[in-house]
């Protein structure tokens, strides 16, 4: 994207001018990330939707998530607000040899000037309240979402659009949408063939206050900046970022991990003993940094093999449901955004139940592929396949305009 195609916080109205019939009847598996963002962008293309939680959503589990141009850029398309998102800016990357000295100084040219959107490193928490806004505030021909809590799905007719909860009650919808995650039950339930694996790696995250870390003398490298610092030794890696308008430090400490157990959770909780233990090879100034750690969390990275399709009768898979990221390319949330959005653009209103077959083959051939090679990208640390270079691998996920690919793709096949 050049640098003439800004982006802004205004909502765009890319729903085609077509009959007005009466709205599509959406169920929506999970109210994560992806969930909320599909739940926003089908709300506001005129559909009723109901969002179905196993958990008692108290609040989004996770530290601090890339929100890049490629992201910005699709949320824009909802009205996002950035002052709400409370992102930092991300202005460049440092990386330092596990000692702490300098290996590379790299600032970053300005992602809103080349991609035509900011890059925004944020508190998990704040992207999703952001969205949670997005879905449920204002009005958008009198509709808000229903969420339902503590919904478990057991049970999916994909055909016939039917979905089963554990306490025995049945819904109805004409779009069925699994936002499940990595241990989505709408994958597991419709699509099958494709186990969860452990990769060999795991990491610990925690927060810190930011203040407390620019103020430690023991710990230089860390400025007062809007950078991303990466300490580096053989086989581990430390990712250090501020979010939250910089009132926060968050950290991602990878390393090789042999227990092969899965959990269901998507973290454990973990100490700082063990984290201290893990990086003890690690240099004084940075194992200082550690040693302020609290509430750590053991985050186990997870794959499934990639399957054929997202689609099956009246349902689709969205988010880690349909390829999980590992944090490699900051993209986990970003590609549930695009998925999400593009949901909106592939079903304005006016679609009529008889359409969501072909709509969903549409969502298929809009991000499938993309989609698909960034996960690839997210387990090669892009090395291998296409031997692709950085800039490269940011013109690819950043300057892609998923809102606008989704209405070529549509319109080009001639859907009305």
């Amino acid at each position: 994207m050049s640098s003439s195609q800004q982006t802004n916080s205004v909502a765009m109205d890319y729903s085609p001018s077509v009959p007005d019939h009466k709205p599509l009847r959406v169920i929506v598996i999970g109210a994560g990330i992806a969930g909320l963002t599909a739940a926003a962008a089908l709300r506001r293309a005129g559909h009723v939707v109901d969002i179905f939680e196993q958990s008692n959503f108290s609040n989004e589990l996770g530290a601090a998530i890339h929100v890049g141009p490629n992201a910005t850029r699709a949320l824009s398309s909802l009205g996002y607000d950035p002052a709400r998102l409370r992102g930092v800016q991300c202005s460049g990357m440092a990386l330092y040899n596990s000692n702490g000295d300098l290996i590379v100084d790299n600032h970053y040219y300005d992602m809103k000037d080349r991609y035509g959107s900011p890059w925004y490193l944020a508190h998990r928490v704040d992207l999703h309240n952001e969205i949670r806004s997005l879905a449920f505030g204002g009005e958008y021909n009198g509709l808000k979402p229903k969420l339902h809590l503590a919904s478990k799905v057991v049970k999916i007719e994909a055909e016939e659009g039917i979905v089963h909860l554990a306490d025995g009650t049945r819904y109805e919808a004409d779009l069925i949408v699994g936002a499940d995650g990595i241990h989505s039950a709408t994958r597991n339930c419709l699509f099958g063939g494709s186990e969860l694996y452990h990769t060999g790696s795991a990491c610990y995250r925690f927060l810190l206050d930011a203040e407390g870390v620019y103020n430690n003398p023991d710990c230089p490298q860390i400025q007062r900046d809007d950078r991303c610092r990466i300490f580096l030794s053989k086989d581990k890696r430390i990712v250090i970022y501020p979010c939250r308008n910089g009132e926060i430090l968050n950290f991602v400490c990878m390393y090789p991990d042999s227990y092969q157990n899965i959990s269901d959770e998507w973290s454990s909780t973990s100490s700082t003993e063990e984290l201290l233990e893990t990086f003890s090879d690690f240099g004084s100034s940075i194992f200082s940094c550690l040693n302020k750690a609290n509430n750590v969390k053991r985050w186990q990275l997870l794959q499934r093999k990639p399957i054929d399709s997202w689609i099956r009768g009246k349902v689709c898979l969205i988010g880690d449901a349909a390829h999980p990221m590992l944090p490699h390319q900051g993209q986990g949330g970003g590609q549930a955004i695009e998925d999400g959005v593009s949901l909106g653009v592939l079903f304005p209103k006016g679609t009529t139940p008889d359409q969501v077959f072909l709509a969903l083959r549409l969502f298929q051939q809009v991000r499938y592929s993309r989609a698909s090679r960034i996960e690839e990208l997210s387990r090669t640390e892009g090395v291998g396949k296409g031997q692709l270079k950085p800039k490269q691998i940011h013109d690819y996920v950043y300057g892609h305009n998923v809102v606008e690919y989704a209405k070529h793709t549509r319109s080009s096949e001639l859907f009305v």
